[in-house]
């Protein structure tokens, strides 16, 4: 018998012990689906009996577009709402969104895409859990499948004696006007209403100078506003994003100043900071209600050069960040982070740039979570709302101590928000419980569910963890010869690295302690 060196042995028994989990754990869960079941005959009635039944009159329900639990939900805002990301959408599937609690799907139809109500006419079941019919370009409800056009109509009721009309009778889902803009896409959040010339900007308004080479879209356990005054807050970044966007040795007093006019459309402030040792000079922009654009040039600090920074010839940069924010329920969020176009990033694939950029937002998304529900506790009592008041808390919240030129931003904020209405549209409580740390950290679920790009990436580590279990129990059958087994050896690691990988689109936990 051939002798193996603990190594070669190990790499074995690894590949067999990942055989089973890769493959049997399939075959197990295939199997476990099958189940059989006996036909349950019942006699047939006329065909007038079943006329009689499903012509019955029966009123029509009323369908609230709601998250379930919300209660009433604020009236949207007139305003275009960006949706989604074109480059994250798969043409092939109807995509779940939410919007202010309320639940919409968006999907590629023949004319372009739509954005729905995500529930069907017919017996309220969820249109994103269906399908796009292939051969006539209908959404097709999964349910009982029951097909409407691009309009929103009743196309087609299979089970129909007179389908003609039970499609004259079927409710229109109701159906919003949508717009693609720099690979976004916007709709306006009232059904069969166009807005009226001037009254809200446009998408092209709004994204007004931004430049999008690629998008990252999260959905957030953590609200709207608290999205908002997080990227407006410029002081964060040295501490909350620590190793990615700088250090913590990057932190400074911060200049900033609000430039006059701010108003219902937002504000702008100009602001010099640190960031990865280079000075940043820059504008932030808040344009109401949605956009947080950052435009600027950065210098290395002369303090934190060394002797390879001298002798570079150019010590300039240009830095530009844009996210959209909407409110998708009480306590929850989307951003879809924009990056401009880039030679580097644009040669790896985007499930990759993806992946590493979930990092990111990782950083600081405990601590928001916990900060909203905070933010939303009322205070203690009122003597103790009015001493806080007293002792320099902002006037807005009655809780934050911002007596800083880096929180003139946040103030800014907080105050549109309030006087414009959304504070008392949105400042609901989120839910009571707390969330455990694997569902705040679950990318699955705020990103790579939705997003096609890294479903493609899952499928291709999936692929490789077969092949190379594959490849890796083919050489160990002829491991005679030397280079077989370091081939054996070699799919042991490329099955190590494609299932390392493959965590990147799941849940991960981020401790600053740790850093």
């Amino acid at each position: 018998m051939m002798k193996m060196s603990k190594i070669e042995l190990g790499a074995l028994m690894f590949l067999v012990l990942a055989g089973i989990e890769t493959f049997g754990f399939n075959i197990y869960h295939q199997n476990s689906g099958r189940l059989s079941s006996k036909v349950i005959e019942s006699p047939l009635h006329n065909r007038a009996s079943q006329q009689s039944l499903f012509s019955s009159s029966v009123p029509t329900p009323s369908v609230d577009n709601a998250v379930k639990g919300e209660g009433a939900l604020p009236q949207p805002p007139k305003a275009w709402v960006p949706i989604a990301s074109l480059m994250e959408l798969d043409p092939k599937r109807p995509t779940p969104v939410q919007f202010m609690g309320r639940k919409y799907v968006v999907w590629l139809s023949k004319e372009g895409w739509k954005v729905f109500d995500d529930m069907c006419p017919h017996r309220l079941a969820p249109l994103s859990e269906g399908r796009i019919e292939t051969t006539t370009g209908n959404l097709q409800c999964a349910y009982h499948g029951w097909e409407f056009g691009c309009g929103g109509g009743c196309a087609r009721v299979p089970q129909a004696h007179n389908e003609a009309a039970a499609r004259a009778g079927c409710p229109a889902v109701p159906s919003y006007q949508v717009v693609e803009e720099k690979g976004l896409v916007w709709f306006w959040p009232f059904a069969g209403v166009a807005p009226a010339a001037g009254e809200a900007p446009t998408p092209a308004e709004l994204l007004d100078g931004v430049r999008i080479g690629s998008t990252y879209t999260r959905d957030l356990p953590y609200g709207y506003d608290v999205l908002v005054e997080n990227l407006l807050d410029a002081a964060h970044i040295p501490f909350a994003h620590h190793g990615m966007q700088g250090t913590r040795a990057d932190a400074l007093p911060i200049n900033a100043t609000l430039a006059a006019g701010a108003g219902a459309a937002g504000f702008t402030a100009d602001l010099e900071d640190r960031s990865m040792r280079s000075r940043r000079r820059h504008r932030q922009a808040f344009r109401a209600p949605w956009v947080v654009n950052y435009s600027g040039t950065t210098e290395l600090d002369p303090e934190m050069m060394t002797k390879k920074d001298k002798k570079k010839k150019d010590l300039t940069g240009t830095f530009n960040l844009c996210v959209t924010c909407i409110p998708t329920a009480p306590g929850r969020s989307r951003a879809i982070v924009t990056q401009t176009p880039s030679k580097i990033l644009g040669k790896f694939p985007r499930w990759l740039v993806h992946a590493l950029s979930g990092r990111f937002l990782d950083s600081d998304l405990a601590f928001l979570h916990y900060q909203e529900k905070a933010l939303r506790r009322p205070p203690v009592a009122a003597a103790a709302a009015a001493a806080a008041l007293a002792s320099g808390k902002d006037k807005i919240t009655g809780k934050f101590y911002m007596p800083i030129q880096s929180d003139i931003s946040v103030a800014a904020f907080r105050k549109w928000y309030e006087e414009h209405g959304w504070g008392s549209a949105l400042s609901r409580d989120p839910m009571e419980l707390d969330m455990p740390r694997s569902a705040l950290f679950d990318r699955y679920e705020q990103h790579t569910s939705h997003c096609v790009e890294c479903q493609k990436g899952m499928k291709l580590m999936s692929k490789i963890k077969k092949f190379s279990l594959i490849t890796g129990m083919l050489s160990f059958l002829a491991s005679k010869f030397l280079a077989l087994r370091l081939i054996a050896c070699l799919a042991a690691l490329s099955y190590l690295g494609a299932q390392k990988m493959n965590t990147f689109f799941y849940a991960q936990d981020y401790k600053h302690y740790e850093s």
